[in-house]
């Protein structure tokens, strides 16, 4: 680990020597082969606009892929210096750097095809940036995969290429969603499925559980947003056990677990709507909050009240001064919140 770790000082020093004006053909890379023989490689392309405008909103100017280790050429895994290749039908990236216990990095150079570009021209897609090119290398984004999916009716624009190459758009992957129920998607419906990693898997155990007739849209929105078998079974042990999809992502979005449940059932809020449910994730009712509102005097509360005291920022403080003023009325509490009058009011009397 102490060796690796010096190997990513060392690529981060000379990286920011050169990344000012360097462009996509050079950058640095880190690699974690794992007991699959998968590498996990992560690649830090030089400055380049579109490389940032396309990633920063990924966390930053870096390109992560998973790759099996047969395709690395040179690749041994054995400790110590080394050089490999990469190649795919839009460019070549070769690699040099270091191992140490099956982690590496170092630096890399991309070579464009030309005939890549000459044969994507062909099918009407020109004027490629270099890093354009270095995405579609390393997502293996070739002309005979488009000229397939343009057979199957899929004619994806210019800007269209990234999200083909970067979320797996293949026509074997479409093949597959056919199969499994969901023909004639769109590309967005495609793209939507991918980042949401909605597979075999994922849609026969939803099925399982009784969603048997979901859409493409209700089924990637459930898994973008993290609805899961495990979660479903989850709030089934609650007793919440007839969930409509959109239920499920609303209870999602809001944080919403079997735990939370018990515990707003043992504050004595057992009986919430899904709606209130829902505001209660939200906004952060929390069994605490309710505790300290009831120590502020208020033991009683709807869950509406509840959920107004939140958006509204009623705190026990604002509870204590609002008291030190005469007003005791929650409902004046919250009116002279909502208007403002209550921190003009509060000015006044700090003067």
């Amino acid at each position: 680990m102490k060796t690796l770790v010096l190997i990513l000082a060392a690529v981060v020093i000379g990286f920011a020597a050169f990344a000012a004006g360097t462009d996509a053909k050079t950058g640095v890379w880190t690699a974690d082969i794992k007991e699959s023989r998968i590498v996990q490689m992560s690649v830090f392309p030089g400055r380049s606009e579109t490389v940032e405008r396309r990633w920063n909103n990924f966390g930053g100017n870096i390109i992560g892929f998973r790759v099996p280790m047969a395709k690395l050429v040179g690749l041994t895994g054995a400790d110590g210096d080394t050089k490999f290749t990469y190649r795919a039908a839009a460019g070549t990236i070769d690699f040099d750097g270091h191992f140490k216990d099956n982690q590496g990095a170092g630096h890399f150079k991309f070579t464009p095809s030309d005939e890549f570009v000459r044969d994507m021209a062909q099918l009407g897609y020109t004027d490629f940036r270099e890093d354009s090119l270095l995405i579609y290398t390393i997502h293996d984004l070739s002309p005979a995969m488009l000229r397939e999916l343009k057979s199957m009716g899929y004619v994806p624009s210019r800007r269209e290429l990234d999200d083909v190459a970067i979320f797996g758009i293949t026509p074997e992957a479409i093949r597959e969603y056919a199969r499994l129920g969901y023909p004639n998607l769109t590309l967005r419906e495609l793209v939507n499925m991918r980042v949401g990693n909605v597979d075999a898997e994922y849609i026969n155990a939803m099925r399982d559980l009784g969603y048997t007739s979901l859409s493409a849209h209700e089924i990637s929105e459930m898994a973008i947003l993290g609805v899961s078998p495990a979660y479903v079974r989850d709030l089934r042990g609650a007793g919440l056990d007839k969930l409509t999809s959109r239920q499920l992502r609303d209870l999602r979005v809001a944080n919403i677990t079997s735990k939370k449940i018990d515990d707003y059932r043992r504050a004595g809020y057992g009986n919430l709507t899904m709606r209130e449910l829902n505001d209660f994730g939200l906004h952060g009712v929390t069994p605490e909050f309710i505790d300290a509102m009831r120590k502020a005097g208020f033991d009683s509360l709807s869950a509406r009240q509840l959920i107004e005291m939140r958006i509204f920022n009623i705190t026990p403080e604002y509870i204590r001064q609002m008291n030190e003023i005469g007003v005791r009325d929650l409902k004046k509490m919250l009116e002279l919140r909502q208007t403002g009058a209550a921190e003009i009011l509060l000015r006044k009397r700090a003067q």
